[in-house]
């Protein structure tokens, strides 16, 4: 606490037009990526990804390492909020606008790193809203797609509900990742009007180059999104039977959906579905993974 009550100090000494912190919680597939790539492609943004308070195993979610990789700067500080605080003043000499992509679903997912014990709570945005001025946005999706896009886990609904509960108690702007994929010049100018960004169309085809943010982006094996090149909406991917039903038993996932205002089912009127895989295949698969013990991969 020493360094950042020295730090706000010597700052104070120096004339700059202060910012608030614009926060983006958004759970893993969710769009997340999708989002911050094109945020982070407007006029003047610095955008750190998928960072948290509590997670310090993976060397480039650290927001020391971003700032150094992408924006050439050297972080000073040694916790969290000491290197936050230290960007945070930076952008603001700098006539920069920090945006912050949270890594929401460490908070609420069992891991090696929270030691199976995630806290349950959004700590991102009580650490950032008890220090500096913050605006905050959610970024979400409907909620069978999310369980699907992670591989169909058993306890995803436990952990979700919970999540989703968290987000509608801040009482916050929440936009929804289909209508962005719909609409997306309009829902972006709503964002930028929500969080003070200044509005520009052509980052929805250069975000493409864009390649300062962590996500999907990384992966070995690109996402459909990824793969499109533009922003669409991507139909529902094909489950097999026994996971249509289970899903559509779970009073969980039907009571998430009617929070966020989606249909509370796998199959309905508002998606269309992937013609591929087949039928048979995607069966097939499902009960040759099941009977060798091989699925799910994990279990949230």
């Amino acid at each position: 606490m020493f360094y950042i009550k020295l730090l706000r100090n010597i700052i104070s000494l120096c004339p700059m037009n202060t910012n608030s912190i614009k926060l983006l919680i958004n759970y893993s597939r969710s769009g997340g990526t999708l989002i911050s790539r094109v945020l982070s492609s407007l006029p003047n943004v610095v955008l750190l990804s998928e960072v948290n308070p509590n997670q310090n195993s993976v060397p480039y979610l650290d927001v020391a390492y971003q700032m150094k990789q992408w924006y050439n700067l050297d972080v000073a500080g040694n916790t969290y909020l000491e290197k936050i605080e230290f960007i945070y003043n930076w952008c603001n000499n700098n006539n920069k606008i920090l945006i912050v992509r949270d890594y929401s679903a460490f908070d609420f997912l069992p891991n090696p790193v929270n030691l199976f014990s995630p806290k349950g709570s959004l700590e991102n945005y009580k650490l950032l809203h008890s220090h500096f001025p913050i605006q905050t946005i959610c970024f979400v999706r409907d909620a069978f797609d999310v369980w699907i896009s992670r591989d169909c886990p058993p306890q995803f609904s436990n952990y979700y509900c919970q999540y989703v509960s968290s987000i509608l108690q801040l009482n916050v702007p929440i936009f929804k990742y289909e209508d962005f994929c719909l609409n997306p010049s309009v829902q972006l100018k709503m964002i930028c009007e929500e969080l003070n960004l200044n509005y520009d169309e052509k980052v929805l085809k250069s975000y493409k180059d864009n390649h300062k943010i962590t996500g999907d982006n990384l992966f070995d094996i690109p996402s459909r999104g990824i793969k499109m090149g533009e922003i669409k909406p991507l139909k529902r991917k094909r489950i097999a039977v026994y996971l249509q039903n289970k899903i559509n038993k779970d009073e969980n996932m039907q009571q998430l959906n009617l929070m966020l205002n989606y249909p509370i089912t796998y199959k309905n009127e508002y998606y269309f579905y992937e013609e591929k895989p087949s039928k048979i295949w995607v069966e097939l698969k499902f009960w040759i993974r099941k009977l060798t013990n091989k699925y799910p991969k994990h279990l949230y």
